[in-house]
């Protein structure tokens, strides 16, 4: 009887995954649920160990956020978002464990909060919950004002390195794994389908994260402010650990008196997953060759270093020409790096990849899209024509702590 209790316990524990799969041939965005246990998309195990809390300068914890009400501790006491408690960050409390597999035109993801076999782990990390702030000399997480921008790719990682040890600004894996979890979670890769916060009949999410801040006139954003940063940190509060948008008025953005209303996307308590600025993402390099497109990868953040390979794995290769995203380099780590154009901005990723011409060496990599790129915009928007001491008014950055 014991031996059959712990057969089924195996077993039990087996099927604790759920995924996605899609059919890379086919245009449509969408992915087809799939699980050990169907229940989980319910649930959504994985995606629920994020939580919003304030983080000390050494990584541990200061208090947890009330998950519908960021203006509160956990304890329903008065929080205190402006830094003076800690970094503002989005918190994943466990380690997660993920299966990326090609069978035969279908890619397919599955998650799982359990060691299950063939699945491979991530530990436990901080994102700030807000595009980052340079505070004296410290890339901070901050509610109430503007992100910094002006920045290089360079400049950026040395700032948030000194928080100390464990810090960076965002980077592959974990930008790559917040991702995945949207589009398990969603069952689409189009990011702005618009916001639908009814459930499937199955009980499943739907929908998308809207537009995001990407509606903008350019020439209005150029003449309020020079293309710097309008929507203050915090602006989405009011949706606590939660997805959605939420509608910000900035004043005189269309002239004077004449008042602009932008709607703010958050996932799962992290706002402007895309859009308003773009945002460095840290370790990936781009060499681009006379004749292709090489693409190396950091997988150890401690590694990161600027032009070059030295501490990096060759992923594949990016597209000669620009275009929409059609496949990703996908691989056994699910790499969301574009393989192929020939996409639309509702077919296939839906985003838009940018290169520089062949043969002009090392890029780095900004990703999101800005306030007036429209539907170009999204977290496989990829932009690699610039080199990592690049900076402009729209360039900015995310903290990050291990």
């Amino acid at each position: 009887m014991g031996d059959m209790i712990e057969i089924f316990k195996a077993a039990k524990i087996n099927s604790q995954w759920y995924g996605v799969k899609r059919d890379r041939t086919q245009p449509s965005p969408d992915w087809i649920r799939i699980g050990g246990d169907m229940s989980l998309h319910r649930t959504l195990p994985v995606q629920n160990l994020l939580k919003g809390c304030l983080l000390k300068a050494d990584k541990t914890v200061n208090y947890f956020l009330n998950p519908t009400d960021w203006s509160k501790k956990l304890d329903n006491t008065a929080s205190n978002l402006t830094g003076a408690d800690g970094n503002v960050m989005i918190r994943k409390t466990a380690p997660t464990y993920w299966s990326f597999t090609t069978e035969g035109n279908y890619d397919v993801v599955k998650c799982s909060t359990y060691p299950l076999a063939g699945f491979y782990p991530i530990d436990i990390w901080n994102i700030g919950a807000y595009e980052a702030k340079l505070v004296s000399t410290k890339l901070s997480s901050v509610k109430g004002v503007l992100p910094t921008t002006s920045r290089s790719l360079t400049s950026f990682r040395a700032d948030a390195r000194a928080n100390g040890a464990g810090y960076n600004q965002i980077w592959n894996e974990p930008q790559n794994e917040l991702d995945w979890m949207f589009i398990v979670e969603f069952a689409t890769g189009n990011f702005q389908k618009a916001v639908d916060a009814t459930l499937t009949v199955e009980g499943y999410k739907k929908g998308g994260l809207g537009d995001g801040v990407t509606t903008a006139n350019g020439t209005e954003w150029s003449a309020f402010n020079g293309y710097n940063p309008f929507i203050p940190c915090g602006s989405s509060d009011s949706l606590g650990n939660g997805s959605g948008e939420v509608a910000t008025v900035v004043a005189n953005f269309g002239g004077a008196g004449v008042d602009r209303t932008f709607k703010v996307p958050r996932y799962r308590g992290v706002e402007n997953f895309f859009g308003h600025i773009w945002k460095w993402v840290d370790g990936i390099s781009f060499n681009h060759l006379s004749d292709k497109r090489e693409i190396w990868i950091f997988d150890d953040p401690a590694l990161i270093a600027d032009n070059t390979s030295v501490g990096a794995r060759l992923a594949g290769y990016l597209p000669l020409t620009d275009g929409y995203v059609k496949t990703l380099l996908f691989g056994v780590k699910g790499d969301m790096i574009p393989a192929s154009v020939g996409g639309s901005s509702t077919t296939y990723f839906c985003d838009y990849l940018y290169t520089p011409a062949l043969g002009s060496g090392w890029r780095a990599l900004i990703s999101g899209g800005g306030a007036y790129i429209g539907a170009y915009a999204g977290p496989f928007y990829a932009d690699t024509d610039y080199v990592a001491s690049a900076t402009a008014t729209y360039f900015g950055a995310r903290l990050f702590a291990r």
